[in-house]
């Protein structure tokens, strides 16, 4: 026993590149420290604990994996949002009828863990993937970024989701 101690510590105060104890200890030692600092600023590592939620704007109404409130249509819950003036809600909704009318018209194929981006891979080839890919940045700048919307960035976005149903 006393000499695997007294090995130990030549590996960590006499470290050799000769000796595979050393290279061990010191590296496990740069892999803590490395650790250590990422956490002290603050960086999710995701080693040992679940993933964090996104952030949701406050006036979210559900999870979008889930059945819609009320077996309302989304048309009724995107009007609701409007007049409640909760525009990035309806953005929210809103892009969630582009989804449905995409997996209707066979260009996407409904997965509960797909992201948007993987969504936007799937739509390489329609001819409106770019109107597509910029309703799909500003659902994600206003309803995952959690600014507030105006009436007037809601007409805009309006405009450029009708530009893809026609």
């Amino acid at each position: 026993m006393y000499v695997l101690r007294l090995r130990f510590y030549e590996a960590i105060f006499n470290p050799s590149w000769n000796n595979p104890l050393s290279i061990i200890v010191w590296t496990l030692f740069a892999g803590i420290a490395v650790v250590v600092v990422a956490k002290l600023m603050g960086a999710d590592l995701a080693l040992f604990g679940r993933k964090k939620a996104l952030h949701h704007s406050p006036d979210a109404v559900r999870n979008s994996n889930d059945q819609l409130p009320n077996g309302q249509s989304l048309e009724a819950l995107i009007q609701k949002a409007i007049q409640q003036k909760a525009y990035s809600e309806a953005l929210r909704w809103q892009y969630l009828a582009l989804i449905e009318q995409l997996i209707k018209q066979g260009w996407l194929r409904k997965e509960l863990q797909h992201t948007n981006s993987e969504y936007l891979i799937q739509l390489r080839k329609h001819p409106n993937y770019e109107q597509i890919r910029a309703c799909t940045l500003l659902f994600e700048y206003g309803y995952y970024g959690g600014f507030h919307l105006q009436s007037s960035h809601w007409e805009q976005a309006q405009a450029l989701f009708a530009s893809i149903k026609t």
